[in-house]
């Protein structure tokens, strides 16, 4: 099985960007906050190992940043809480906030998650405090991400059919969530083995094995999340189609395969940050790496006699979303 290694550490090696992801939350309301002639208006929440607060601000005069806490609104404005750990006003590091409609984004270390109303306070160069809104537990966000890209790894194992008994799948592809269901299609490379007895051996007796295409098609029903340990959950379940045609020299000739597979599938994945409690609706969206355990029935039409063997495997998902 030294070939299916490989293909599993190539994905995992190039998983590592990808699980640098952050999730993105919106309010599905407006909120804002009035300090003098500043308006502050939240507009998303990009939470990773830091956690984000992107805020749209407007004002008739020019204003320079100094400080910023994340505090609750009982507190009086400016006196303290967690402080910032970078504040810009829009691409850049600089505090000076011109007049007119900039982005403002302050930094916090950590991910949201003690279910508290809380705040942002930013102290100006004159003294004087803006207080925006930046969690309310009675108005929802929602995970922003509709579209992802994937990187999905797949072992299937069944029953020996007309020589084969295994097929490693390595597919990019990319989907899209409709509600609570993530539909996906994917393509790339397919290694079965073929039996000696079938085939012939490669070398030293072993199976040889033959590279080709293996296309798959996906949905996911997603599940309520929960927290383990300090992180989501996310469980979920499935339906896979898979094509693989395989091309293999045998003893008498070329070998012709073409293997259909039905899988159920029972997932478990894993998004960014620590939601713990509070308004995060659609956490199933900032998914971005998955273990599923597909059961089913691998068929192969055209064999001559036994056409369908039972199946069953490890399939390991990355996922980038958009």
């Amino acid at each position: 099985m030294t070939k299916h290694s490989a293909v599993v550490a190539l994905s995992v090696v190039l998983a590592a960007p990808v699980l640098a992801c952050a999730g993105h939350y919106r309010p599905v309301l407006p909120m804002s906050a009035r300090s003098d002639d500043l308006r502050l208006e939240l507009r998303a929440l990009r939470i990773l190992k830091y956690t984000e607060y992107i805020f749209r601000s407007d004002s008739a005069s020019g204003h320079t940043l100094r400080e910023a806490w994340l505090t609750v609104a009982g507190r009086a404005p400016c006196t303290g809480g967690q402080i910032a750990d970078g504040l810009k006003v829009d691409d850049g590091e600089d505090f000076a906030l011109p007049p007119g409609t900039h982005q403002v984004t302050v930094v916090f270390e950590g991910a949201p998650g003690d279910g508290l109303d809380v705040v942002v306070d930013l102290r100006m160069e004159d003294g004087r405090c803006a207080r925006a809104p930046a969690i309310s537990q009675s108005i929802p966000l929602e995970a922003s991400q509709r579209y992802t890209l994937l990187l999905d790894t797949t072992l299937d194992g069944y029953q020996t059919l007309r020589g084969l008994d295994d097929t490693v799948g390595f597919r990019l592809g990319g989907g899209i969530w409709l509600g609570r269901t993530l539909v996906t299609a994917a393509a790339g490379l397919g290694i079965s083995e073929c039996e000696v007895s079938t085939c012939g051996p490669s070398g030293n007796n072993a199976k040889k094995p033959s590279y080709g295409l293996a296309a798959s098609a996906d949905l996911r029903y997603a599940l309520a999340p929960y927290v383990f340990v300090d992180g989501p959950v996310l469980p979920s379940l499935g339906l896979r189609y898979s094509y693989t045609p395989v091309r293999v020299p045998a003893l008498t000739g070329e070998r012709r395969f073409d293997l259909h597979g039905l899988h159920a599938l029972l997932c478990l994945g894993i998004g960014p940050g620590r939601l713990q409690r509070g308004p995060f609706r659609r956490a199933e969206r900032t998914q971005n790496m998955e273990v599923a355990i597909p059961v089913g029935v691998v068929l192969d039409p055209d064999g001559p006699t036994r056409k369908v063997a039972f199946s069953a495997g490890l399939a390991f998902r990355i996922q980038m979303p958009l």
